[in-house]
């Protein structure tokens, strides 16, 4: 039993040495995701539903205090619908990025946003890495138009998803 392995004669590594090290064999995915890209129709479309729902969450500010009255209730609950619905949209907005990576607009379209590898994207990400990337683009003179006729090259990816490290998927 001198030059046998302790597997071999039927003891565990454990039972040979006590103070040994455990082993634990852990089961890794290593396949990549197979995710498949979303069209670039879908992408432009939204894009436009985004825009219109953040033109809708502004029509309180559009109507202005005419439509409410005199008064300091009615100055109140101006500010009130004014500020909370658009505040509101963008919290919910974030709210669904941070759990699926989707916009409303994206959700209603039945896609999402996931790093190159597939893996998930969070809120913090997509803003900071993805969201304001493409605002300074729209301070560019054409910078927006760039940005967007992107996603007509193999990979779909619109210049702020090639600095985010990010791709839009079907959900």
């Amino acid at each position: 039993m001198s030059g046998a392995r302790p597997e071999e004669a039927g003891v565990t590594p454990f039972e040979a040495n006590p103070y040994a090290a455990t082993t634990v064999e852990l089961a890794q995915d290593t396949a990549p995701q197979k995710l498949e890209l979303a069209s670039r129709w879908s992408r432009l479309a939204a894009v436009v539903v985004n825009g219109v729902l953040v033109l809708l969450s502004g029509v309180p500010w559009l109507l202005g205090s005419q439509l409410v009255g005199d008064g300091a209730l009615a100055n109140a609950l101006y500010l009130l619908v004014a500020f909370g619905v658009p505040l509101g949209f963008v919290y919910y907005n974030c709210l669904l990025l941070e759990q699926s990576g989707q916009t409303v607009a994206k959700r209603l379209l039945g896609i999402r946003v996931v790093r190159r590898d597939g893996t998930y994207c969070g809120a913090w990400h997509y803003v900071v890495a993805r969201f304001f990337p493409a605002i300074l683009l729209s301070f560019v003179p054409l910078g927006s138009l760039l940005d967007a006729s992107m996603i007509f090259r193999e990979s779909r990816r619109c210049l702020h998803d090639d600095w985010a490290g990010t791709r839009v998927v079907k959900a």
